[in-house]
């Protein structure tokens, strides 16, 4: 079966056009913000450990400022709603799991700035098999105090038991046999 759109879902579309698409156009000759980072999608990252998004997928969060004239970026770590969720994902528990090696740009016209990820999880085998997301926002102010709100970047990580500290703990704590 095939959908038509209705005269009224044309006439709404064509309005929510006309309404937002100048605004957008006035905008765009004082910037934007663009990423290369958009939904990463780490597998197996062992309970305990510290991880560094750059060295272990070499993928750092990329915001370029795609205007002429200069922006002052802002990121900052957000736990996503239960809507903004992927399937099969839940919200980071914690939000100091994750931190951003910068969170502040000064970005000149046409420039480009990096900041790596890290993810720390805790000792917990209880996390084990589950799949969590932490969102990224970015936002700039102008020169001449015009907001701007960037993409959302997403972090979604797998979290896996690590076998060998189990083996280690379970022969650690064995008393010798007399």
């Amino acid at each position: 079966m095939r959908l038509r759109p209705t005269k009224r879902a044309l006439f709404l579309t064509a309005f929510l056009q006309a309404i937002c698409l100048p605004g957008l156009r006035a905008n765009a000759g004082e910037g934007g913000l663009r990423t290369e980072f958009g939904e990463v999608r780490l597998h197996k990252l062992a309970i305990g450990k510290t991880y560094s998004v750059w060295r272990l997928a070499e993928i750092a969060l990329v915001i370029g400022n795609t205007g002429e004239v200069d922006l002052d970026v802002h990121l900052q770590v957000v736990v996503p709603s239960h809507h903004e969720l992927r399937p099969g994902a839940r919200a980071l528990p914690e939000r100091s799991w994750v931190s951003l090696e910068r969170t502040h740009f000064h970005l000149r016209a046409s420039d480009t700035a990096y900041a790596d990820v890290r993810v720390t999880i805790p000792y917990d085998p209880d996390l084990a098999g589950k799949t969590f997301q932490v969102d990224f926002w970015s936002s700039a102010v102008s020169e001449a105090g015009t907001r701007t709100a960037g993409p959302v970047h997403r972090l979604l990580f797998t979290v896996e038991m690590d076998y060998r500290d189990d083996t280690e703990a379970q022969f650690s704590s064995r008393s010798p046999r007399r």
